[in-house]
């Protein structure tokens, strides 16, 4: 995947070009992986950036096309130019986007397309608000495998493998600029929380495998 990113990089760093010429870019390196490239637009986006959400549609689990990864500019019809620090964020969530819906990919593949975590809980989220939603979301145990991808990728940004298991172990001071999905599980389970304690664990896994 990391070839596929570089390549994408010099053809989109400081080029002028539109967020449909980049989605254009991305489908190209990244459809031998079974991900479809989107595009959709947010006002509050600031100009010269893009951002991108990702979705594993586990119905199609068996599907050649099964991940869509979901480019988001301010306005679909600007022309916009990413320099060394956009494309630097903009890196960062692909990648981790991409390694998050592929972990869900597996995660299916493992169990033939049965995901008894995920359906369990549908019938009764319409009840909860949103708040409750993304408490009982993130406490699925496969969100909380993949989220801690989110988080290992998310220090290892910062400090090397040795500083960010250091950084880690001392978790109650990790901060949001370093990590903002583990500080949302530390605001909303408590960070001595087994859930926080869980992703922790699953964290330096990843962080050694």
């Amino acid at each position: 995947m990391l070839s596929k990113v570089e390549n994408a990089k010099y053809q989109i760093m400081d080029v002028p070009m539109s967020g449909e010429d980049i989605v254009e870019i991305l489908q190209v390196q990244f459809e031998d992986m079974g991900v479809v490239v989107s595009l959709t637009e947010r006002d509050d986006m600031p100009v010269n950036t893009a951002s991108c959400n990702g979705y594993f549609y586990h119905q199609d689990w068996d599907g050649e096309s099964n991940i869509e990864l979901e480019v988001v500019v301010r306005d679909t019809n600007d022309v916009i130019i990413i320099n060394n620090n956009a494309w630097k964020f903009l890196e960062h969530e692909i990648i981790q986007t991409l390694e998050h819906e592929i972990i869900h990919r597996e995660q299916c593949e493992s169990r033939d397309g049965f995901q008894p975590t995920t359906i369990q809980f549908l019938p009764h989220m319409e009840n909860l608000t949103d708040a409750q939603q993304r408490i009982v979301y993130l406490s699925i145990p496969d969100e909380i495998d993949a989220y801690a991808n989110d988080v290992a990728l998310d220090l290892l940004q910062i400090y090397n493998r040795t500083q960010a298991a250091k950084r880690l172990l001392n978790w109650p001071t990790i901060l949001v600029s370093e990590s903002p999905i583990f500080c949302e599980y530390m605001d909303l389970f408590g960070p001595n929380s087994d859930i926080v304690r869980l992703i922790v664990k699953k964290t330096l896994k990843r962080m050694v495998s």
